[in-house]
């Protein structure tokens, strides 16, 4: 059996990734990547669960398989490398310092 990844979202922060996900998906409409963004709403819209805090702060649980867990990460860590400058060459930095440990 595969385990499931869970993933819990506040309602503000649904919003915001569902939208990201709507204009990634309307972009890329005629790729894979465009295709997937729209399997991944698909998948959110049908299977998400609506909770409540005791505070009454309301969120929406979503459970994934791990393979679509990670085409979520993928496309939103695509989404926000569009969004902001990456100042830093981090994947270069990691190899540096494993060379450094080798």
């Amino acid at each position: 059996m595969r385990a499931a990844v869970i993933i819990d979202f506040g309602n503000d922060l649904y919003n915001h990734m569902i939208g990201e996900l709507k204009n990634y998906a309307d972009v890329m409409k005629d790729k894979d990547s465009g295709k997937t963004a729209e399997k991944l709403i698909s998948i959110i819209e049908k299977y998400v669960q609506l909770g409540t805090d005791e505070d009454g702060t309301e969120f929406a649980v979503m459970r994934f398989f791990p393979s679509d867990a990670s085409d979520l990460i993928s496309v939103l860590a695509i989404v926000a490398s569009t969004a902001i400058d990456i100042p830093e060459d981090h994947y270069g930095r990691l190899k540096k310092q494993r060379e450094k440990t080798e």
